[in-house]
């Protein structure tokens, strides 16, 4: 009996202690590159990593994925501009071709060298210009769920040239300034969003709750920006990395034929290694961290080599 009550409260402990160790990690600060100031988080010890999420969403729903890559690296975690507490920005759009750009101007602003790069979707699109821009700074490329063409997106053309027309539209006034009104209602985004989740997750408050705080970190123009810029994305013809590549995805993306998107990896990035993970959507609905972390732990060790 005083064994198991001890048991408890140390497990209790080590617990709340844990909480409190990620709660006073994960807060970053603001640092100004060129004309904008980005939020980045910086934790853990080793030789650098830049950790780039992906769309709707900051570093703080990618938290834990931080802290799996923390005890291996020194991880610089940015809110991409426009995203998370990141200033949106006053000049340009927040497409991928910009926001690469002013990912580039913080790894030399920090004299960032020998670098692994990782990125999640748009995320690991970004990463793809981005390392080609500073292949002398890079060791290593990684990508998750990444697609590395707009040709590669399971939608049919009537289907993308609306997605397009819309994402075009929302990045203009007065387009962006109604969104960003329906998406500020909870009647109206949870109703939207409730309707967009597959059946068995209709109904289920917790994740809709947590998707309509996501869909809320960034303003409608930035959202329909880069994704706008997502779905005419294309590598420069001369594309090619001659630094080591890891890539992970899933056949059963529902989003990106990525069969037909790692094959064309490989031709731009010769030096590959490709890891089939066993997921069923292309970033799984509402807090992903504990599903991805969990698939992920088996694999790290060719992240860390």
């Amino acid at each position: 009996m005083h064994f198991e009550l001890g048991f408890d409260f140390c497990t209790l402990t080590f617990e709340l202690l844990l909480l409190l160790s990620i709660i006073i990690s994960m807060n970053g600060k603001y640092i100004k590159v060129l004309d904008t100031q980005i939020y980045l988080y910086k934790m853990g010890s080793g030789p650098p990593l830049l950790f780039i999420h992906g769309h709707r969403s900051d570093v703080l729903r990618w938290r834990k994925m931080v802290e799996l890559l923390a005890p291996h690296f020194t991880v610089y975690a940015p809110d991409l501009p426009g995203f998370g507490k990141s200033q949106t920005l006053l000049k340009g759009k927040h497409d991928l071709k910009t926001l690469s750009f002013y990912l580039k101007a913080l790894v030399e602003k920090l004299d960032l060298k020998d670098l692994t790069i990782g990125g999640v979707s748009l995320g690991g699109m970004i990463g793809l210009l981005l390392a080609y821009q500073i292949q002398k700074r890079v060791r290593k490329l990684i990508l998750l769920g990444t697609p590395s063409s707009s040709r590669y997106f399971k939608f049919s053309q009537k289907k993308m040239r609306f997605l397009k027309g819309l994402f075009f539209a929302v990045s203009h006034f007065p387009f962006s300034w109604v969104a960003n009104t329906c998406i500020k209602s909870d009647r109206l985004l949870g109703f939207l969003l409730n309707k967009s989740f597959p059946q068995e997750l209709q109904g289920n408050k917790p994740i809709l709750s947590y998707e309509m705080k996501e869909w809320r970190i960034m303003p409608a123009q930035v959202h329909a920006q880069s994704a706008l810029s997502a779905l005419n994305f294309e590598l420069p013809k001369n594309y090619k990395l001659d630094i080591p590549v890891i890539i992970f995805a899933t056949h059963t993306d529902h989003l990106v034929d990525m069969d037909l998107a790692v094959k064309y990896l490989q031709k731009k990035a010769p030096v590959n290694q490709v890891i089939w993970l066993p997921m069923k959507r292309h970033v799984p609905i509402g807090d992903l961290d504990n599903y991805l972390v969990e698939i992920l732990k088996p694999y790290l060790g060719p992240i860390l080599v």
